[in-house]
């Protein structure tokens, strides 16, 4: 019996193909991404502008996840068609963030369940691609999750942190240089505009990866390249 192939996240092959992805068709992706910059400008709104910082990401990733399907699929992502199908998976997806946060943070407020903190935001962090693309149930999708980040913890784990610090430097140079005023906020606002497909890009591909060499990736919708 053939002995089966490891899985491996491919780190660089899959950053150098999100680029390239994102890159092909960078107006549309920056529309996709452009209500991300709400955000950070809701510190200067009144009234729950929290709601926002807690909302927004997750549609607009969402979205940005189908763009990046599509594409992948040799489809052309629209504005309206992402954000449409985002909008279809909206109940799992929400349902999934709760379970995802509300893990991290139930464990993360104990110093002795900060570890397991981190070993849970690893081992679910492919759970929005899973209900977005195989249109899981939350639950079904954490453990999906778990499945593909089994064996290569610390090379997600890597990932992560070399993608987060490489696309948050910007904005954390604005924030130490104005600390307090708008410009930095602004500066930031455009930087997470312009990072955050990226980000996407490389989890989603990373994903459809991981899930191709273990027989579970997502079969390819008619309405994908709608």
């Amino acid at each position: 019996m053939a002995q089966e192939a490891p899985k491996d996240l491919a780190f660089s092959q899959t950053a150098r193909r999100s680029l390239s992805l994102v890159a092909s068709r960078p107006l549309i992706f920056l529309l996709i991404a452009a209500p991300i910059a709400l955000t950070q400008l809701a510190q200067f709104a009144a009234g729950p502008a929290f709601l926002i910082t807690i909302f927004i990401p997750i549609i607009v990733n969402a979205a940005i996840v189908r763009a990046v399907y599509i594409r992948a699929s040799g489809g052309e992502p629209a504005f309206t068609t992402s954000y449409r199908l985002a909008r279809d998976r909206i109940g799992p997806l929400l349902e999934y963030a709760l379970r995802f946060f509300g893990a991290v943070f139930l464990l993360a407020i104990t110093v002795v369940g900060i570890p397991f903190a981190i070993r849970t935001l690893v081992r679910w962090s492919l759970g929005s691609q899973a209900v977005l693309l195989n249109n899981e149930s939350a639950k079904d999708a954490i453990s999906h999750s778990c499945q593909l980040v089994k064996g290569l913890w610390w090379q997600v784990a890597g990932a992560g942190l070399l993608v987060f610090f490489a696309s948050g430097l910007v904005g954390q140079i604005a924030f130490f240089v104005w600390p307090r005023g708008a410009p930095g906020t602004i500066v930031s606002a455009i930087w997470e505009v312009l990072s955050v497909p990226f980000q996407t890009a490389f989890w989603t591909l990373a994903y459809l990866r991981l899930a191709e060499q273990d027989g579970s990736a997502p079969a390819l919708e008619a309405q994908v390249l709608s």
